[in-house]
């Protein structure tokens, strides 16, 4: 069993600073077929193994005997030595050994620190037979002159260079001094209860539920996805809300982007790296990259106008000249450096169409709708929902813009924000309302009580598009969106008695020219309304041996009902409209008062009258005509029985002395049912004596 064999593959990998892909290109197999082996979801072939063994340098058991312990290999630099030149001829070796293999192996894992170059010792004997011409003594001293000549300029030159290098530590605090200048490169950013934006000052702005403030207040870059936050600071160090060890650690970094569950940074150098989702984080190999994007689980980056993708099988072919990327959970922006847009599909599903989009400068993904600013402030936006559409490209003059889910917010050039949808951890302040008029508060609210709703109207305002009403009902009531001026809540939160607090606001779309109405209250007293049920109809009784059965029409609104014989309740809180009440003990012939009352659960419906009836108890009979047919089918009589209502075997019915001579029963019983005053017909086949 190789049940240990993933957990040892991948402390191999990661002990050489080796990626998946890396290990997959090494052995010559497919990267997807490697992660499997790592992910426990499939074994290599024993040949695969093997080259596993002499890739990392350990033992063939070392992978398929899960009592050995990994013993990790030494990563050491071996020196690159050229062999000497033979004086004859010799065979080149056909097969690469194993040594061989682990020298190349090492020394590929870490040529990111040089290795040694070794002259080759042929050569150095060679060049130790070699002499100078003889030379006068004219010319030696010349040339010790020139030499100490040389020698002390680059004595100078040395001291020089150190003393700079002294001035430089003591300045600089002994750092390398990269530095990341604010731009117009993520500065804004939205998670899911949170924006940050680095405004005008170059300070960050906070909305919503954000725990981070201090330890992002000095960053220039920020970037969200989600609950995850990530900052990039003016050293080229990395902050992160998950506060990743790894991450720490960083420097040098350029670009940051957050992930659902993982933080990637594009260092000076054009390279990428990586912390978080394996899956997201298959980036070791790439480079020159001039920018980088992350979502859930999938990392994405820019090369020379092409899209390159680690955790997702999107594909990007047909992209060239990307100059920008937005990601949401099923599809991409694509921003062309002419400006125009395309959207890629990450999961199969249907993309926006912005074939339209032309001179666009920033780009955003929501839930269900894209947005694209122009290059002159102007914003458009493809959605189903017609109310925000309508709503952002009433924005102007916008300049940054992010989207999460269902929150969309925007930075004009002033520093004015913009937002739209949900907003439930204040995520947006809209403080471009400043010079808005305030819309109207609503007036004359009136309430209508039936029995299953408390019906609310008021007034329509001026200019309103929608409004919010709360009930403090325990949990609250909240309807947000209200499009008419009216609304209902069900009269079974509230309770008969109580006083409640109804709010009401009015909102505009255009909220560039109106804010929010002041909040009106009111009081109001809850007095529930009931209705009397109606009363049972079409009662029928059936009386049996022993029993009586009754039944009756529903009652609209009635679930259950209780039956009484002469004042005594013979069946209470009855489901459906028969029952069936046992132990009669009546002289048949007998009257007696029936009644029957409807009853409701619903508070709302009082019980009905009760519907009273005098009823006869008689025994109800029936008829079964017995049929008999010999074995050849031929016909042997007929015999009628009258009964009792109920159901009979036929052979308990049947009397002997009627059955003819030389015939008897079947001794399958055979089931008869008898109905009250009809006449129940069945066949009997007899069989030979």
């Amino acid at each position: 069993m190789l049940n240990k064999f993933p957990e040892k593959l991948t402390l191999l990998r990661k002990h050489y600073g080796l990626s998946q892909g890396d290990v997959a290109t090494k052995i010559n197999v497919k990267f997807t077929d490697y992660m499997n082996w790592e992910n426990g979801n499939s074994i290599p072939s024993i040949s695969n193994i093997r080259k596993l063994s002499v890739l990392f340098g350990v033992p063939v058991e070392t992978f398929i005997d899960n009592r050995k312990v990994i013993e990790l290999p030494e990563v050491k630099v071996v020196p690159q030595v050229q062999p000497q030149q033979p004086t004859t001829k010799q065979k080149p070796d056909e097969t690469v050994k194993a040594d061989t293999i682990h020298t190349q192996r090492v020394n590929s894992v870490k040529n990111d620190l040089g290795s040694t170059r070794v002259m080759d010792a042929g050569k150095i004997k060679t060049a130790a037979k070699v002499t100078e011409p003889k030379e006068t003594k004219k010319e030696d001293n010349q040339k010790n002159r020139k030499k100490i000549s040389y020698a002390i300029m680059a004595g100078c030159l040395v001291a020089v260079v150190v003393v700079i290098a002294i001035i430089l530590r003591f300045t600089t605090g002994g750092k390398s001094g990269f530095t990341v200048e604010t731009s117009d490169l993520n500065r804004i950013a939205e998670g899911d209860t949170f924006t940050l934006f680095i405004n005008k000052n170059n300070s960050l702005e906070v909305y919503g539920d954000f725990q981070y403030k201090n330890e992002f207040q000095d960053v220039v870059q920020v970037s969200a996805y989600g609950s995850h936050a990530v900052g990039l600071k003016k050293d080229g160090t990395v902050v992160t809300t998950d506060k990743n060890e790894e991450v720490a650690k960083w420097k040098n970094i350029k670009a940051i982007a957050a992930g659902k569950d993982h933080t990637v940074g594009l260092t000076n150098d054009g390279k990428v790296v990586c912390a978080g989702s394996d899956l997201a984080c298959q980036v070791s190999d790439w480079s020159d990259v001039d920018s980088i994007y992350a979502g859930d689980d999938v990392t994405f980056a820019i090369v020379n106008g092409q899209v390159k993708v680690s955790g997702n099988s999107a594909n990007f072919s047909a992209v060239s000249d990307a100059k920008k990327l937005a990601i949401g959970d099923s599809q991409v922006l694509v921003l062309k450096k002419d400006g125009s847009v395309s959207a890629v599909s990450l999961k199969g599903n249907s993309t926006s169409d912005v074939s339209s989009w032309t001179k666009v400068s920033s780009i955003a993904v929501g839930k269900n709708y894209v947005v694209g600013v122009h290059e002159d402030g102007t914003v458009s936006a493809v959605s189903d929902d017609k109310d925000l559409k309508e709503a952002v490209e009433a924005w102007t003059d916008v300049k940054y813009i992010a989207a999460y889910d269902d929150t969309l917010v925007a930075f004009n050039r002033s520093g004015k924000m913009y937002g739209y949808g949900d907003n439930s951890s204040n995520q947006y302040d809209n403080s471009f309302k400043s010079d808005a008029k305030k819309l109207s508060q609503v007036k004359n609210i009136t309430f209508t009580v039936t029995t299953a709703n408390v019906n609310i109207a008021w007034d329509p305002v001026e200019n309103a598009d929608y409004y919010e009403l709360t009930v403090n009902t325990n949990p609250i009531t909240e309807h947000k969106n209200i499009i008419s001026n009216s609304d209902s809540i069900a009269s079974s939160s509230l309770k008969d008695g109580e006083t409640y607090v109804v709010t009401i606001t009015a909102h505009s779309k255009k909220e560039d020219k109106y804010k929010t109405s002041e909040k009106t209250s009111i009081n109001f007293a809850y007095n529930a309304k009931t209705v009397q049920l109606n009363s049972p109809t079409d009662i029928t009784a059936t009386g049996l041996q022993n029993a009586w059965h009754f039944a009756w029409s529903p009652v609209e609104n009635a679930d259950k009902y209780n039956i009484s014989i002469d004042g005594t309740v013979a069946a209470s809180n009855v489901d459906g409209t028969s029952v069936t009440i046992d132990g009669i003990s009546f002289a048949e012939g007998s009257e007696h008062e029936i009644s029957i009352t409807a009853l409701s659960s619903n508070p709302a419906y009082t019980e009905s009258v009760p519907t009273k009836a005098k009823m006869k108890y008689t025994i109800s009979k029936g008829k079964i005509k017995v049929n008999l047919e010999k074995p050849d089918g031929s016909g042997a009589g007929s015999k009628t029985y009258e009964l009792n209502v109920g159901s009979y075997y036929v052979q308990n019915i049947i009397k002997p002395s009627d059955i003819p001579n030389g015939y008897k029963l079947p001794q399958e019983p055979v089931s008869a049912e008898v109905m009250n005053g009809q006449t129940t017909e069945v066949t009997i086949k007899l069989e030979a004596n």
